[in-house]
């Protein structure tokens, strides 16, 4: 298969990402952090994405390099994960997220220009999206089924440590020649894509708001840890399938503005549905609609960006990161706020809420 060792890269560091974000929460609670603070926490994490993925995206472009940077986030990660072992307290935690960010941010991006450099890179996009979220799913059964923090977070070390031999196996990649180097600026690229970068913040926006209390949220709803991990994977497992599937009609039919669309609607309704739970065993079918959600929002905007920036692949999917985290990042206060003046259960509301704008606005792509 074209592109396993990217796959297998993608796909631990996924394992690793999940294994140490799922319950982060939970552990802040216990050491005695207040909803504002978690959701601090939770913003500190996206802050260092937001900062890596635009840079060492446009860096990649600039000197016409994956390989470097796939390895350089990958080793920095592993030692961000040995961080997670220090945390006791709010200083230290919020140190070892932010740096986990800012390592892992090194590396996606290259790595998404890296398997997009071939033809049929709407194949190989949504096979790397797919193995992303495989590892999704297995990392939120790992963390489900561990017991103890140490042990989650050793688990996350081992992952990213693998992605880092695997990252040292690949091959640099050579379809793009030196002349090919990125043309335009980095503002023109955002210009290009400004219509998808404000639909997805907005609905971004409205998701970090409910994940950023999502865990406690499910633990309200009467979900134990063994059912939170179980309600991530789902969600998870969907989306292995509706990545596949989306890169497949944006393939063949050339539909990748189409499934953007339905997925910040599918978004609008999971949100409205969250709301409206009164049980932990209702978001079972919830979950699977999310899968598709975020399948098609995710895979139809990365196809949509390379499609029209075939030499700035990194630095317009890398600004997409950034994007995701600004919203992640903002939203993530939001959650932290609304949680302490209303409930867990609010944020879904003004969720759902924030997701329709994201629709209209969706609909001048």
């Amino acid at each position: 298969m074209k592109f396993k060792g990217a796959y297998g890269i993608y796909f631990c560091s996924k394992v690793g990402e999940e294994v140490a974000w799922i319950f982060i929460p939970l552990l802040g609670v216990e050491l005695g952090l207040s909803y504002l603070e978690i959701g601090v926490v939770m913003a500190a994490y996206q802050i260092g994405n937001a900062l890596s993925y635009s840079f060492f995206g446009w860096l990649s472009d600039t000197l016409n390099r994956r390989k470097p940077f796939i390895v350089l986030g990958c080793f920095l990660s592993t030692l961000a994960m040995y961080s997670h072992l220090l945390i006791s307290d709010l200083p230290s935690m919020l140190f070892a997220r932010t740096f986990a960010g800012l390592a892992l941010g090194a590396a996606i991006y290259p790595l998404v220009a890296y398997v997009s450099s071939s033809k049929g890179y709407e194949r190989f996009i949504s096979l790397l999206n797919a193995a992303g979220s495989a590892g999704w799913l297995v990392g939120s059964l790992i963390a489900g089924s561990l017991s103890e923090y140490e042990l989650i977070f050793k688990a996350a070390l081992i992952c990213f440590a693998a992605a880092l031999v695997l990252s040292l196996l690949i091959e640099e990649s050579t379809e793009i020649s030196v002349r090919d180097k990125a043309k335009v600026s980095f503002l023109e690229v955002v210009k290009r894509g400004k219509w998808l970068y404000t639909s997805y913040y907005l609905r971004h926006f409205a998701a970090s708001n409910i994940w950023a209390v999502f865990p406690i949220f499910l633990a309200n709803l009467g979900a134990n840890k063994f059912w939170i991990g179980i309600l991530y994977s789902l969600n998870c497992g969907v989306q292995v399938f509706s990545m596949n599937l989306a890169g497949y009609l944006a393939e063949r039919l050339k539909v990748e503005k189409l499934l953007v669309q339905a997925g910040i609607g599918l978004s609008t309704l999971v949100f409205t549905a969250y709301w409206l739970a009164t049980n932990y065993l209702q978001l079972i079918p919830i979950q699977v609609m999310l899968g598709f959600a975020w399948g098609f929002l995710y895979t139809g905007s990365l196809i949509y960006l390379v499609r029209r920036n075939p030499v700035e692949r990194a630095t317009a999917t890398g600004f997409l990161g950034s994007t995701i985290s600004i919203a992640s990042i903002t939203g993530s206060f939001l959650g932290g706020v609304i949680a302490e003046v209303l409930t867990p259960s609010g944020n879904a509301l003004v969720g759902a809420l924030i997701a329709m704008s994201a629709l209209l606005i969706s609909l001048k792509l």
